[in-house]
């Protein structure tokens, strides 16, 4: 392990994808919390999100991308056709729509913006899977 050093916050997520791309490949879910956390500006925030993230990432373990793929399915309301940092740079944070008439695309509201509500919304999605599948809902009718 090496220890790098930025001052500037930007400079450290540079530095982040370079090394990166260079040395273990990363999962998409990494480039994707660097991106949300890149968003904050808040360092507080980035640190608490940052472990919050790591928290939900430990618990599905191999299983977080197809976390978020899911996710990423309640809000686009299709299939996934592309990679996982794809579907969500161009459809979730970028979205647009095909305008017959004009024979182009159309850019639309983002359906999440990076950052906080990026978070807020896997941290709420992680306490309903864990209501629906980690809660002896049995035992309420005993």
């Amino acid at each position: 392990m090496i220890y790098v050093a930025s001052e500037e916050l930007e400079d450290a997520f540079r530095l982040f994808t370079i090394m990166n791309d260079r040395g273990l490949k990363l999962r998409n879910s990494d480039i994707l919390k660097a991106e949300n956390l890149r968003a904050l500006s808040n360092k507080i925030d980035r640190i608490n999100y940052a472990k919050e993230w790591e928290d939900i990432e430990s618990y599905f373990e191999d299983d977080f991308d197809v976390f978020l793929s899911h996710l990423r399915t309640i809000l686009v309301k299709e299939k996934a056709r592309l990679n996982l940092l794809y579907e969500f740079e161009k459809n979730i944070y970028a979205p647009r729509i095909y305008d017959k008439e004009k024979k182009s695309y159309k850019n639309i509201a983002p359906l999440l913006k990076k950052g906080k509500e990026t978070f807020d919304f896997i941290i709420k999605h992680k306490k309903n899977y864990l209501e629906i599948f980690e809660t002896d809902h049995y035992s309420r009718f005993l």
